[in-house]
């Protein structure tokens, strides 16, 4: 996998600045059908979230110090096409919404080799103290790092 913030390659992404994480499609990813499986598309938007959030300055180390998670209460997925063993695909995300309890990422996989969308997904979080599992307001820098995710996201 190979991280990289807002490349592009003439791909039609669906909002603008795209945090991006390329991934090679691999034998072990794909199911009984021969194409990838749909759990591994869930783990891809999972990293590239991880990986978003850490290069926007809050890495998970500072979210335990501060007893907070972002904790997912709902995941829409519209699987659009399927992937194969060897292509490479391109897994974007952007945070398109928050306030000091919660939060929303879009997400979008595309082909590479053909620019063809497979997935587009939006997924609803809800900040939690990790010691109670109750609600908790995001800290500031926690809210920082989403406040410039979703500026990146507006055209």
């Amino acid at each position: 996998m190979t991280t990289q913030a807002a490349m592009s390659q003439n791909l039609s992404w669906d909002l603008p600045n795209p945090f991006i994480l390329k991934i090679s499609c691999a034998g072990e990813h794909e199911d009984r059908l021969g194409h990838i499986n749909n759990v591994e598309y869930l783990n891809w938007l999972e990293d590239v979230s991880w990986q978003h959030i850490t290069q926007l300055g809050a890495p998970w180390y500072t979210w335990k110090q501060h007893d907070v998670a972002m904790a997912t209460v709902e995941t829409r997925v519209k699987y659009l096409a399927a992937a194969h063993a060897g292509d490479l695909i391109k897994v974007a995300t952007w945070i398109t919404e928050h306030d000091k309890l919660r939060a929303r990422r879009q997400f979008q996989i595309i082909r590479i080799s053909d620019g063809k969308t497979l997935l587009r997904a939006e997924k609803d979080y809800v900040c939690i103290a990790l010691s109670s599992g109750k609600p908790k307001k995001m800290p500031g820098f926690m809210s920082d790092a989403y406040e410039a995710g979703v500026a990146a996201a507006k055209p």
